[in-house]
């Protein structure tokens, strides 16, 4: 076996053992403290969406920032994201916050979008990224929300009685209420009524 060979499948193992001990950490640590990120968690978000309520997308954003200059860090970036995706749920839209935002499928776009936010912001450290990672999750989901006026349903289609033989004239059909369809019943009975009192009156002459 070369040196190479050796060199390569060396470097293999390591990774292998590297990998196996971030697990188990990261096991040992859900197992310790998993139960009390999740309780963290749930008030974040309802902390989130009541603070959401009272404010639009760019002021949820602002207090997530806020937020985290103060608690900066991997626990920090966790709880602000947490926090801050609650309060866009409820938040009152703000006019053009999405318009800059780019997909999350664009990966380099998406990394220099986040770096320029945190910057902006006065945040140089690697978990800031986190935090705008939650806008633009929100703005897909906000892009992807189907319009209110598409969901609503078609018109009924309308009923052969209620069909108007001027549509090619551009005159809107009525409705044809139940009193005119009574009318309508009625009409021939008019008619022939009509027709057989004449007729009556002549054979009445004849027989005078």
């Amino acid at each position: 076996m070369s040196r190479t060979a050796k060199i390569v499948i060396a470097v293999g193992v390591c990774l292998v053992l590297l990998f196996s001990v971030v697990v188990a950490l990261g096991v040992y640590w859900l197992t310790r403290r998993g139960r009390e990120v999740m309780e963290d968690a749930k008030k974040e978000i309802v902390e989130g969406m009541d603070r959401g309520k009272q404010s639009d997308e760019q002021g949820c954003l602002t207090e997530a920032i806020s937020r985290y200059k103060q608690h900066r860090g991997l626990g920090g970036s966790i709880s602000t994201g947490v926090f801050l995706r609650g309060c866009l749920e409820t938040a009152r839209p703000t006019p053009g916050f999405c318009d800059q935002v780019p997909d999350q499928r664009d990966i380099f776009g998406s990394a220099r979008w986040q770096m320029k936010q945190c910057q902006d912001a006065g945040l140089s450290d690697s978990f800031c990224g986190q935090i705008f990672g939650q806008v633009q999750e929100h703005c897909k989901s906000r892009r992807t929300k189907p319009n209110p006026e598409d969901l609503k349903p078609p018109p009924p289609p309308a009923s052969p009685n209620e069909r108007s033989t001027l549509k090619d004239t551009g005159v809107k059909a009525l409705p044809i209420t139940a009193e005119f369809r009574r009318g309508l019943r009625a009409a021939p009975r008019s008619v022939s009524q009509s027709r057989r009192r004449p007729s009556r009156s002549f054979h009445s002459s004849e027989r005078s």
